[in-house]
């Protein structure tokens, strides 16, 4: 059960393919996102290369929110690199189920790269791009906006940034040369 000052995470760690009860790699992923469909928990796996499935393992990470990475074989050392993942991947964990949509009047974002983040820890940057299409008839430079919702320790923020697509330079505003940051 999830409570509302805490960001759910399970970290699995496999060193072998799934060979009691059910085997099926489609039926396990779908079990444990069936399980997990509110999307609550992150879903974070490890596999030992060679020896895990690293397939399922991909799966069962990418429907739960979650990243997965292989451990390296031949590198003995084995704790470092999982403490290496963990602090890369985690670190200290600030916000969860981050989105961020781009928005203004008669703006059209099309292209999109990824604008959903199950986690963002300290250190982060975020950066989304896409191409604005506006009217061509529009007398006045275009604001847009940027909306930024997110999980806090405390409960759900939005934070919100605007810009003003330059209009007055038929090169960059009909083209993707426009670009502004939005950090919290």
């Amino acid at each position: 059960e999830t409570q509302n000052d805490t960001v759910n995470v399970l970290v699995l760690i496999s060193d072998a393919w799934a060979s009691a009860g059910e085997t099926d790699r489609a039926k396990i992923a779908k079990h444990v996102y069936d399980l997990n469909k509110d999307g609550s928990v992150k879903i974070f796996t490890l596999g030992f290369q060679g020896q895990a499935d690293m397939t399922l393992l991909d799966a069962i990470a990418l429907m739960n929110g979650g990243i997965s990475a292989p451990i390296l074989q031949g590198n003995e050392d084995f704790a470092s690199q999982i403490t290496l993942f963990l602090e890369s991947e985690l670190g200290t964990i600030l916000l969860s189920d981050v989105t961020v949509k781009i928005t203004g009047e008669d703006v059209t974002v099309m292209g999109e790269t990824k604008k959903m983040y199950p986690l963002l820890a300290e250190g982060y940057e975020v950066v989304i791009r896409g191409l604005i299409g506006l009217p061509h008839a529009r007398d006045a430079n275009a604001p847009i906006k940027a909306i930024t919702t997110a999980a806090t320790m405390d409960n759900i923020q939005n934070w919100e940034v605007s810009t003003v697509v330059d209009l007055d330079d038929p090169v960059k505003s009909s083209l993707c040369f426009q670009s502004y940051a939005h950090s919290r």
